[in-house]
């Protein structure tokens, strides 16, 4: 039996906006989700520490310019190199 499941770094609000709300029943999981259940969570923080985190966020930081590129978010942080304010156009 094959289970498939939904993996992104978005709260399952996010991921039901982007992709729908029957995704909690197309799937068998959805982030840390199951039946529409939170089965699991980690902090990036928690798991990194603050200071190893506040290092290399600073790193990452200083190769990018301006712009809006970082999203720190719980369990990841996001990077987009076109910024995270783009258009679709």
């Amino acid at each position: 039996m094959r289970h498939y499941g939904v993996l992104g770094g978005s709260d399952l609000v996010k991921i039901m906006e982007q992709l729908g709300r029957t995704v909690i029943t197309d799937y068998d999981y959805v982030v840390a989700h199951t039946n529409g259940e939170l089965i699991g969570t980690q902090s990036l923080k928690s798991f990194l520490g603050e200071d190893k985190l506040k290092t290399w966020i600073s790193q990452l930081k200083g190769c990018l310019l301006r712009g809006t590129f970082i999203e720190f978010r719980r369990g990841m942080i996001n990077v987009s190199p076109i910024g995270r304010n783009c258009s679709q156009e």
